[in-house]
C-alpha cells in the first residue's frame, strides 16, 4: 500500500511543483459580496482550490464512513446478542431443560385447564 501511495504521490508532487514554477503571475482574488481583494500568484489560487476540494471531499467521505461504521457496529452487537442467545438455548437443551412451550391461549404459562 505504501508503494502505491508513492507511485501516485510522486508524479502529483512533480506536476504541482512544475505548475507552481510556471504560473507565478499574480491575479486578483475576491469574493463578490465581500469588499476584500487579494493579489495572489496563480499557483496559490489553483493549488489552494485543489487543497480545499481535497479536504471537503475527505470530510464528505468521512461522514459517509461514519454512518457505515455505525451500522456495522449495530449489526455486530446484534450478532453477538443472537450468538449468546443461541448458545444459551443450546446449553439449556443439552442439559435437557428445554424451552417453555406456549399454551393454546398464547401465553407461556399454562392456563387453568391445561396439563403441563
Amino acid at each position: 500500500m505504501k508503494a502505491l501511495f508513492w507511485v501516485i504521490a510522486t508524479p502529483l508532487v512533480i506536476i504541482a511543483a512544475s505548475f507552481a514554477a510556471s504560473n507565478r503571475n499574480t491575479v486578483e482574488v475576491g469574493v463578490w459580496p465581500l469588499p476584500f481583494i487579494w493579489d495572489a500568484p496563480v499557483y496559490v489560487v489553483a493549488l489552494g482550490a485543489l487543497g480545499i476540494g481535497i479536504v471537503l471531499g475527505g470530510a464528505v467521505t468521512g461522514l459517509g464512513a461514519v454512518r457505515a461504521r455505525f451500522s456495522a457496529r449495530q449489526a455486530s452487537r446484534r450478532i453477538t446478542t443472537l450468538e449468546w442467545e443461541l448458545s444459551a438455548t443450546a446449553a439449556a437443551e443439552k442439559l435437557n431443560l428445554g424451552t417453555p412451550k406456549a399454551s393454546t391461549n398464547g401465553s407461556v404459562a399454562p392456563s387453568k385447564g391445561e396439563l403441563v
